[in-house]
Formats: structure tokens, C-alpha cells, sequence
């Protein structure tokens, strides 16, 4: 893997084209006009509106960049990968409308773990002898704040805590021929920690697991992984009458099949539920992935001298940036960033924190958790978008696009792209609310940036919702 810039960055000059790197991935970029096509219901331009339509794009490019396509990204390794347009996404058949009779998401907490199967605490212990923090003075981030932050992501849906308590338990205690059988002490302990059960009251639903691959390199950071598809099952299951979507939280790593080193989230967005894993987020994992640079997060993953790095890593040296980009290498980012820039903005918001590695013991614990919750959060959104028939995206930098790693993931922004932008819109405020105005679209739109402020600055001790909240400033500025 690349070797990531300095941790002493300044971030003078910031990237809002894909890099150099997309040509050689085989990655075609759209065009201004196919952009503003992209977001439209029609799907065109009418021929009297293409230039402003284009200007417009262009107006907008520093605050809705294109997608970087880095070495070892998800559109490196899948270049050809359709765009969903707003009118694709409006005629897709798999899409579940936005109805009155399902207007709830609903967020089912890390599941409790049974005495019985005690075993599956030490699964979520991660395996970082150098780090000079103990895992367990981390406290998990909580599903409460995950829920307020999808409240305001998904602003118009209600969004609850699931009413059930899940809990983890022996699938050979409650197995129908475990009771039939006799069976070793041995036999009965290589089976529980095979499958393990799922409960919900009486019900208990096998899940798979397995001891999670290592490399010949390193210890494999979790003992062993549970597989997602199973616990997505149980999902489709539980799913509430009035639920629009479920998203499980959980705190042990995943897999979805044997090929498979691990997964982060994956939602059915068809049968309406999804989950999240928060297990390879946790900050404490970072010096163990040395293709993630804590200094290069978003908003600063735009920063050229970042990506020229991992790009000559590769042998590719990009031309030099354009100077519309450049900020002064000796003086504060704040006082020279274009008010209606919206990623300027946000790394200037940014730059303005301190590292949590550099903070006392105390108060570095604090926001190592509350830098996992930012990560979590944004995945919460991303798995749940699926739900609502949201592709993965390729027009711009996007909270819908897809990634190929946690480097790639921590990478992308916490925003809504345009197009992405157009169909939670008409999904809310056309079809829940009836509202089919362009004026009550764009009405939402602001209700929606207000509620995310609100929520980023509750957190904005945080490097994603400090520069989330910069960049909804810009943009509010804007719409107003």
C-alpha cells in the first residue's frame, strides 16, 4: 500500500478534479452538462438551459469536488461502474417508496452478550498491543447518538430506537437437536464457537462465525468475525410493521463470505434493513493500517501534496495544481478561503484541531471515542441510503460512494452529492410529505442542512463535523 504524506501537512493546496491517478484506473469523469443532467427527474437539459446549467456545476465544483479515484479505491478497481441519475433512481422497480404507512427508521443497538457465550466479549477486543491506549477505557459509541445524527441525515423520517433487545446466546443450548444429542464437552465448545445464536425473547437464529484470516505478516486484529448475511436475516425477521428500514449496530467484525477478509457494512436495501459494524472504526486501529493517515482525513484527503504522495508511490506524478486551488503556504487557510468554498472551509475548520493523540490520556480517550462515533455515523448514513434505493455513487466526492478499504472510507465526506442529494429530497418531500413543488424541495433541503448544523455542532470538537458543519455553512450561505 502507499505510504501516506507528513503528519505536518499545511494543506496549501486542495484537489477538487479526480487525481492523475484516474486515467490510468481506465476512470472517465462526467461532464458539467451530464453533471446537471445527472440531478434533473428528466434526465436532460433542455438546449436554452445548458449553459447556465453548466455554469452552475462549475460554480459549485469547490464545494462538490469529484470523486479522487486514488490507487486501491473502489472506482479503481470497478472504473466502469454505472451512475444511478435521479430519473434511473426514480424508475427503479426495486425501490421501496417513502409511505405513510412506513415512516420509521429504526436502530437496534449492539446487541448484550449471554454468560454462556462470555467467549464473544474477547471477539471485540482488538488485537493492539502497541497502542499506548487501554481498548477499554474506549467507551463504544452510543446507538442514541447515532440515531440524533441519522435524524438529521435522513431529516423528515422518524427515527427510533428498535423496541426489541437483542442478545447474543449458545446456539447449541437452544438448538432443537442440541437437545437430542449427546454431544462432548469439546464437541459441544468447537460448536459454539461455530454458530452462535441470536435472540430476540424466544427466538434464536443461528449465525455463522469464523477465527478471522491473517496474512503471514501479521496477528489478525479480532479473534473471530460474524457473518453478515445471517445477521441480516435476523434483520428481515424482527423488521417492524411501520419500518421503512432497520439498521443493526454491532460491535463485533463481520464477513459475508469466505472470500471475504472483513466488512464494515452492507445493507439489503430491497428487503429494507442494513448493518453496521463499528469494530474496524476504532481509532486505536489506525497505526496498524498504514495506508491511513490520520492527518489526510476528510476534508483534508483533498490536500494535493497528500495525494501526489500516493500517487508517486505508484510512479505517478501528477501535473502541478492549479493555482485557483492554492492557498498561502505561510499563513492561516481561513483568511484566504472563498467564502462559497465549501471544502476550503472545511479543512480550515479542521486545521483548527488538535490531533487526539496529542491530548492528555483523559481527555484523548474522549475524543478517540468520539472520533470512532464520527466514523460510525457516516456508515450508519451510507448503509442506510441503500434502503432507500441509493447506488453507490460516481459523480462526485459523495457519502453514497463505495469504498474498497478503511483508508478510502475515512477519505470520503459526510455530504450528500447533488444527485444523491435530489433523490432523498423528492423521496421526502415529494412522496412522504406530497409536497411536489421545486420551492418545497428546496425548502427541505435547508431544513435538512439545518438540522445536520445543529447536530455538527454539537460535535465540534470533531474533525468530520467540524468541517461538516464549515461546509453546510457555505452552503446554506448560498441557498439563501
Amino acid at each position: 500500500m502507499p505510504k501516506p504524506a507528513s503528519q505536518t501537512c499545511s494543506h496549501a493546496i486542495l484537489q477538487t478534479t479526480p487525481s492523475a491517478f484516474a486515467h490510468y484506473a481506465g476512470f472517465k469523469p462526467q461532464t458539467t452538462l451530464q453533471l446537471a443532467a445527472a440531478a434533473t427527474k428528466s434526465g436532460r437539459i433542455p438546449p436554452s438551459s445548458k449553459k447556465i446549467a453548466e455554469e452552475e456545476v462549475k460554480m459549485l465544483s469547490a464545494t462538490f469536488p469529484a470523486p479522487l479515484v486514488l490507487p486501491w479505491d473502489d472506482l479503481n478497481l470497478d472504473p466502469d461502474c454505472p451512475g444511478q441519475s435521479f430519473r434511473s433512481w426514480l424508475h427503479e422497480k426495486a425501490r421501496n417508496k417513502l409511505t405513510q404507512k412506513r415512516p420509521v427508521i429504526y436502530v437496534a443497538s449492539v446487541p448484550e452478550i449471554g454468560d454462556e457465550v462470555g467467549f464473544m466479549r474477547d471477539w471485540t477486543r482488538p488485537n493492539i498491543a502497541s497502542s499506548s491506549t487501554d481498548p477499554e477505557q474506549l467507551e463504544l459509541p452510543e446507538a442514541a447518538d447515532v440515531i440524533e445524527y441519522l435524524q438529521a441525515f435522513y431529516h423528515g423520517m422518524r427515527v427510533k430506537p428498535f423496541p426489541g433487545r437483542l442478545r447474543f446466546t449458545s446456539w447449541t443450548q437452544s438448538s432443537s437437536t442440541s437437545k437430542s444429542t449427546r454431544k462432548s464437552k469439546s464437541q459441544t465448545q468447537a460448536e459454539n464457537e461455530k454458530y452462535v445464536g441470536l435472540a430476540l425473547n424466544s427466538s434464536v437464529t443461528r449465525i455463522r462465525t469464523r477465527p478471522t484470516p491473517s496474512s503471514s505478516s501479521s496477528t489478525p486484529l479480532f479473534p473471530s468475525q460474524l457473518n453478515l448475511n445471517d445477521l441480516l436475516d435476523v434483520a428481515i425477521s424482527i423488521l417492524p410493521s411501520d419500518a421503512h428500514a432497520l439498521l443493526l449496530l454491532t460491535s463485533h467484525d463481520l464477513y459475508e463470505d469466505e472470500a471475504d477478509d472483513f466488512c464494515c457494512g452492507r445493507a439489503y436495501g430491497g428487503s429494507r434493513v442494513a448493518i453496521v459494524s463499528s469494530a474496524r472504526y476504532n481509532p486505536l486501529l489506525d497505526s496498524a493500517d498504514k495506508s491511513l493517515d490520520p492527518a489526510h482525513m476528510w476534508p483534508a484527503s483533498h490536500c494535493t501534496a497528500y495525494i501526489d504522495s500516493l500517487l508517486a508511490a505508484e510512479d505517478i506524478h501528477a501535473e502541478p495544481a492549479s493555482p485557483s486551488t492554492s492557498l498561502s503556504k505561510h499563513a492561516d487557510p481561513s483568511k484566504h478561503a472563498d467564502p462559497l468554498d465549501g471544502i476550503q472551509a472545511a479543512v480550515s475548520a479542521t486545521s483548527s484541531l488538535p490531533p487526539p493523540t496529542t491530548l492528555t490520556s483523559s481527555s484523548a480517550s474522549s475524543s478517540l471515542t468520539n472520533l470512532w462515533f464520527s466514523r460510525l455515523a457516516r456508515t450508519a448514513a451510507h448503509e442506510l441510503g441503500h434502503c432507500f434505493a441509493l447506488a453507490h455513487c460516481v459523480y462526485y466526492a459523495c457519502s453514497m460512494q463505495g469504498t474498497a478499504s478503511i483508508a478510502e472510507d475515512v477519505r470520503q465526506p459526510p455530504y450528500l452529492c447533488p444527485v444523491c442529494l435530489a433523490k432523498l429530497a423528492y423521496a421526502v418531500s415529494g412522496e412522504l410529505r406530497g409536497e411536489e413543488g421545486d420551492e418545497e424541495k428546496t425548502a427541505y433541503v435547508k431544513e435538512r442542512y439545518e438540522a445536520l448544523r445543529r447536530v455538527c455542532k454539537k460535535w465540534s470538537d470533531v474533525g468530520m463535523f467540524a468541517g461538516f458543519g464549515a461546509w453546510l455553512d457555505v452552503r446554506m450561505e448560498k441557498l439563501e
